[in-house]
């Protein structure tokens, strides 16, 4: 049996005459119908002249109750799409013009939005759809976001370069390699110059969170636990000798400049990367079988309740709160050792097909 003739069993009896009541006219048209058709196949012989006369009248009227039945719903139809557009233009149409003029101090017009929507089709289940559109996208640029990246596509020293003089540059990531190239160097010294205040935060080489999100990376279900361990050193090398590279060049700078770049470290797990020039903020994910630059990025505005907010919070509490390796070197010991079991317990040969 069909799920819908389970659901037409189970019907609740009352609905069923509901049903019935509202479709009368269409029901007793069609069985006049039905009835006069087979009356006058019968023909005088079988009924007589009478039941020939009464199966053309029965004929007659059902085709008549069907077309008035059918006029009758197409002008209910009209007249409800009439009702709804002109509700809309008359109640919802003013409060959207009222949002519309409260927020347009954020640089969207929400009401030439609606007027396109409302000009574009008078059809009503569609406009609704693209009201509800533009409400989701404006809610989107009230809290600040300007645009989504698949990748971190956008070069961080755009970002850097954009900074008003005398700001505050905020930079978080497990390693800022792309401030070793000299590229990077001149436009730092040149933000250093108009007065910015860089604050670089990068995890700490010999934190074991670092050991932690290299197993995170790493992506080759075919790895021994020797290049497991091999890929985890190589990792911990690379983030230590760009921790080095920068600091030296930080240390070469004029006396002047130095006091302006502030390097610190964190002890603490990857969890996002971070640009922040006090107008613009870029924010990515570490996810895990993904190297950061690989993972999606977030373009938000700073602006007053915005989502930014919640990110400073981040970086100023690792930046305020920075924690003594040594302090959590057996405690996180574990963790690593936790973690590893998860990427290789399907990699050994004995389950391997």
């Amino acid at each position: 049996m069909s799920n819908h003739e389970q659901s037409f069993e189970n019907e609740d009896p009352a609905t069923l005459w509901e049903r019935i009541l509202k479709y009368k006219l269409a029901i007793l048209s069609i069985g006049f119908l039905f009835i006069g058709s087979i009356l006058i196949i019968l023909g005088e012989e079988r009924v007589g002249y009478v039941g020939r006369d009464i199966g053309i009248a029965l004929v007659i009227a059902g085709t008549v109750g069907l077309s008035v039945e059918y006029a009758a719903r197409k002008e209910a139809e009209r007249v409800l799409r009439y009702i709804a557009k002109d509700s809309i233009e008359k109640h919802a149409w003013p409060k959207l013009r009222e949002i519309s003029e409260s927020i347009q101090g954020y640089g969207f017009r929400a009401s030439e939005g609606v007027e396109k929507v409302l000009s574009m089709s008078q059809n009503v289940e569609s406009q609704v759809h693209e009201i509800n559109h533009l409400l989701i996208n404006n809610n989107l640029r009230t809290l600040g976001v300007k645009q989504m990246h698949i990748n971190r596509s956008p070069d961080l020293l755009e970002y850097i370069q954009q900074a008003p003089p005398g700001s505050t540059i905020k930079l978080l990531a497990i390693s800022l390699n792309r401030l070793i190239a000299e590229d990077a160097g001149n436009v730092l010294r040149q933000k250093l110059k108009e007065g910015c205040t860089v604050q670089v935060l990068v995890m700490d080489p010999e934190s074991p969170y670092v050991r932690v999100r290299a197993l995170e990376e790493m992506d080759k279900p075919e790895a021994t636990e020797t290049e497991i361990e091999q890929f985890m050193q190589a990792f911990v090398e690379k983030v230590r000798n760009r921790d080095s590279l920068f600091r030296n060049w930080a240390k070469n700078l004029p006396v002047q400049l130095q006091s302006r770049i502030e390097i610190s470290h964190y002890d603490a797990p990857a969890n996002c990367f971070l640009v922040d020039n006090t107008l613009t903020m870029l924010v990515g994910f570490y996810l895990r079988s993904f190297v950061g630059e690989e993972c999606p990025h977030i373009e938000l505005e700073i602006r007053e309740g915005g989502a930014y907010l919640s990110f400073r919070r981040h970086f100023e509490f690792l930046w305020k709160n920075p924690v003594l390796v040594e302090r959590r070197k057996e405690s996180i010991a574990v963790e690593v050792e936790r973690r590893r079991p998860e990427i290789t317990s399907d990699l050994s040969p004995e389950v391997t097909h």
